[in-house]
Parts: C-alpha cells; structure tokens; sequence
C-alpha cells in the first residue's frame, strides 16, 4: 500500500506539471516512522480535493501517518489568480422581513472589504403598523487561523466597522423613529462605528456560514410618538448614544 502512495504521488505530480495552467496547490505533510516529509504538487482545485480524498482513504490503510494536507490558490507563473469576492445575506434579517445583501472583496494579505445593505420598508397605517429601516455598513476585516490561510475569506476574522441607519418602529401604539425617514442619509441618519469578531464556516467550494458579532457605538436622534385620530403626535426627542451590540450576523456567503 505504500508503494500504491509514492506511485499515486508520481502520477499526480507529472500531471500537474503537464497542465498549462496551474491556479491551485496542496500541501501534503506525512510521516513514515519519525521521519516527516513535506511535498507540494500543484493542479486544478477539483483535481486536489480528489487527490486529498485519496489519500485520507490511504491513511486508514496503511501505517503511514498523514500530518497535514491543505488546499490552497496559488498565483502560477502563466497565470495571476483573479480576485477572489463573494456575496451574502444575513439569515437573522431575512427572518425579521428585512431584506439585505452584502459583497466581501478579498484584498490578499488576509485581508478583506465588506459592505451590506438592508431595506425594509412595510407599512399598515389603520393598523397603526411600520417595520421601516434602511441603512449598511462598510468594514475592513483580517483574518486568522490555519483554515484562513488555505483558502480566502474563511476561517476566524477580526474587523472594525461603520455603519449608518434610519428606521421607524411601530406595532400598534408607541412608534420610536431613528433619524428622519425619506431625508438625506448624511445628514439625517443615526451613525455608529466598532469592533467586530466572526467565523466564517465553508459548507463547500462556493457556500459558506458566516458568524460574526460586533460591538460598538451608535448615535444619532431618536423621537418617539404616538397614534391619536389619525394623526401622530410628536412626544420627545432624545439624543441617542448607545454602546453596545450593534452587529450580528448569520449569513449565507457565496464565494466566486
């Protein structure tokens, strides 16, 4: 069974170095008694998750001790890897009837710029019903870890972010309103800024579960009102300074 490895190795190799293009490497780490080798072999990425199969299936096999095998874009001297994006949804969102939709660009170096934004505009007035908020945010995230450094935009990130809303809140009696519906956004919005920590869990090549939560600060005006005969009253405005949560995400990532 041994020497089915080395053979397997052999083959794949001298296929990978007859290809024309070469976009993607594996790192194969393996120990044959206290003796630990480290070998790279380079090829497309369906063609190395199927090597990498083959030889997790060798391991149960025969008494060599697989240490490491790891997939990752490498820029070939034909060819330099295009950029690597993604898009995504906020699940939580979703399920609270806001629509929103984000895009990550990964900027290399482990780093990476994201953007979202959300829009909800639902309205009953008889029912005296608004679920109104629009607004995003813009971040800058790094990101760590031995899953990060295989393959972009996953693993463990750390960030910082701003962020910028207007909203209009009322279920059938108090209403509480953020900024000022249908004025300018750089003028009349609530802002805030802050920190953030995520994990970004791959579910294949191209879809992941995003986690991430942030803590920060927003501000801004906050009036609150009152339904009287078809008519809403003006009770109090309040600056609004909150420290706090104010990001947490459950997203869908579709990486391209």
């Amino acid at each position: 069974m041994r020497h089915l490895f080395v053979i397997l190795c052999v083959v794949f190799t001298a296929r990978c170095l007859s290809a024309r293009v070469l976009t993607d490497s594996v790192t194969v780490r393996f120990r044959v008694a206290e003796t630990e080798i480290v070998d790279s072999y380079m090829g497309n990425g369906e063609r190395l998750d199927a090597f990498r199969h083959r030889l997790y299936s060798l391991r149960r096999k025969t008494d060599l001790s697989l240490v490491r095998v790891s997939v990752f874009g490498a820029a070939s001297p034909d060819r330099v890897s295009p950029a690597r994006w993604a898009l995504r949804t906020n699940l939580l969102y979703d399920a609270l009837a806001v629509p929103n939709i984000g895009a990550e660009l990964y900027l290399g170096r482990s780093f990476s710029l994201q953007g979202e934004w959300m829009y909800a505009w639902w309205s009953h007035r008889a029912g005296n019903f608004f679920w109104r908020i629009y607004g995003g945010d813009i971040g800058l995230r790094w990101w760590f870890g031995r899953l990060a450094s295989e393959r972009p935009l996953a693993g463990h990130h750390v960030g910082v972010y701003a962020q910028t809303l207007i909203w209009d809140f009322e279920l059938g009696g108090r209403g509480y309103m953020g900024g000022v519906p249908g004025g300018a956004i750089w003028n009349r919005a609530n802002f805030g800024a802050g920190i953030e920590y995520g994990y970004s869990l791959p579910l294949n090549r191209c879809l992941n579960i995003d986690f991430c939560i942030g803590i920060g600060y927003i501000g801004g005006a906050c009036r609150e009102y009152i339904p009287q005969c078809g008519y809403y009253v003006w009770q109090s405005t309040r600056q609004l300074n909150y420290i706090g949560p104010t990001k947490v995400e459950i997203s869908l990532v579709r990486t391209f």
